[in-house]
């Protein structure tokens, strides 16, 4: 019942990126869901190319982690509307069961009054060009809808976060292995290259029998397996809202060879990436504003 419940967080959110069109971020979940972290842990990031751009600056990326205790601690009032310290404006809906504060749900990408001069201080503050953050930070939405809107859409998260929750065993999941945490951020943070067993034993400081075995017990599926399932889902996310071509789509999620992730893809979806495009064209004809 309970991974039931966290796959169906997971096609939800899904359908809001790929569908409603809204970068939609799962940020600073409890504790409790520990042994989901290898369905629900790929939607901790943000995905606009800004924040990407940022985030090549390892202490940019850490102090936007760190920002994470501040914005839980302000939505412990309720949702809110604000500008990150990098100039980009989002909404932000807490998630909570009771009294319990289960995490927040962040609907970011959106340009702010001001957003110009906040990237000057980051871009000076983390040795980031200043031009290659204006052009990513163009790319981003002009009209934020309402609040209304979005809290219609996000709202059935909301509930399933509080079902999820009561339904998990806590004492159990409190107690979820760290290294399994350890495994999951490093894959999630590193998909998109050639990564090997011996390198993520070596991040994690265990041998790499302990850490297949630890990621096994815990996700069900072997360390290549949950790799590729991490480049497809982007691999989709890509096809449905860009305009990028297949290859270049293939060398941004992991794959070297377009080929080869046309095989994959293909493989797996039952569908080559080129139909996938056309198909979710016709079926998500919608588009929000800019």
């Amino acid at each position: 019942m309970e991974y039931k419940i966290a796959g169906d967080i997971a096609r939800y959110t899904d359908y809001l990126i790929n569908t409603a069109k809204l970068n939609v971020s799962i940020c600073h979940l409890h504790r409790a869901f520990d042994r989901y972290l290898h369905i629900l842990y790929p939607y901790n990031a943000h995905r606009t190319e800004f924040c990407r751009c940022i985030k090549t600056n390892p202490e940019a990326q850490q102090f936007c982690v760190q920002s994470q205790d501040k914005v839980l601690e302000k939505c412990r009032s309720g949702p809110f509307c604000g500008t990150c310290w990098a100039g980009v404006k989002e909404w932000v809906f807490p998630l909570r069961e009771g009294d319990t504060m289960l995490g927040f749900i962040s609907v970011t990408g959106f340009r702010s009054e001001c957003g110009e001069e906040k990237l000057a201080r980051a871009a000076k503050r983390y040795g980031i060009r200043r031009e290659n953050l204006a052009d990513k930070y163009s790319l981003l939405a002009g009209n934020m809808p309402g609040a209304d809107e979005l809290e219609t859409l996000i709202a059935p998260l909301g509930y399933m976060f509080a079902l999820l929750y009561r339904h998990t065993d806590r004492p159990h999941a409190e107690g979820a292995n760290g290294i399994y945490r350890q495994i999951v951020d490093f894959l999630c943070s590193n998909f998109n290259r050639n990564i090997t067993l011996p390198e993520i034993a070596e991040h994690c400081r265990y041998s790499a029998s302990h850490v297949r075995h630890i990621f096994m017990q815990y996700s069900g599926c072997t360390i290549r397996q949950y790799l590729t399932d991490l480049r497809i889902r982007r691999a989709k996310e890509y096809l449905t809202n860009t305009s990028m071509r297949i290859g270049d789509i293939a060398y941004e999620v992991g794959f070297g060879d377009a080929n080869y992730f046309t095989n994959v893809f293909k493989k797996v979806c039952k569908i080559t990436p080129g139909a996938y495009r056309r198909s979710t064209a016709e079926r998500f004809s919608y588009k929000r504003p800019v």
